[in-house]
């Protein structure tokens, strides 16, 4: 689980991976306590997991909807790379359909330590730029939504891993 995660990356991080000071007697948990005891554990996890999830929704226009998905089939690899950069993990858009209108559901996993300023560069991306110039005339922003936003941004109300 992500405990276990945690201490095996904070084990590469002292220079003993977990796995060897568990196994090998000559390293032991001791040795490898030693190695940590310069910030707590709770600390430690703390910044190695510093992960955030992200949930967003915007409408999308009925007679855009199958171009929008030929799109984003192949999305192209400049702004794959971008997301990538922008310390973005597991993204995934979902289609939500009533009859009456449909949305997309955005869903990932930021892992970095400055959202804002990571955005700021995906935005400043010319790529990205490129690419949003196809994308957002084909989307309905929902009501509701902070001023400057785009997609807006859920509350997460349930996870469970």
């Amino acid at each position: 689980g992500p405990a276990y995660r945690a201490l095996y990356d904070l084990g590469y991080a002292s220079g003993i991976p977990l796995h060897y000071a568990l196994r090998n007697d000559k390293w032991g948990l001791n040795s490898y306590n030693r190695r940590l005891s310069q910030l707590d554990l709770r600390t430690r996890c703390h910044r190695l997991l510093r992960m955030k999830r992200f949930g967003q929704v915007i409408g999308i226009k009925p007679e855009k909807l199958e171009v929008y998905k030929q799109l984003h089939a192949a999305v192209w690899p400049a702004v794959l790379k971008q997301i990538e950069q922008s310390n973005i993990k597991n993204y995934s858009i979902y289609l939500y359909e009533n009859g009456e209108k449909s949305l997309l559901f955005a869903s990932f996993e930021y892992h970095g330590n400055d959202f804002d300023g990571d955005m700021a560069k995906m935005g400043a991306d010319k790529m990205t730029q490129e690419w949003w110039a196809i994308c957002t005339p084909m989307q309905v922003p929902v009501e509701g939504r902070k001023p400057g936003e785009h997609w807006h941004s859920m509350e997460e109300v349930f996870h469970h891993d």
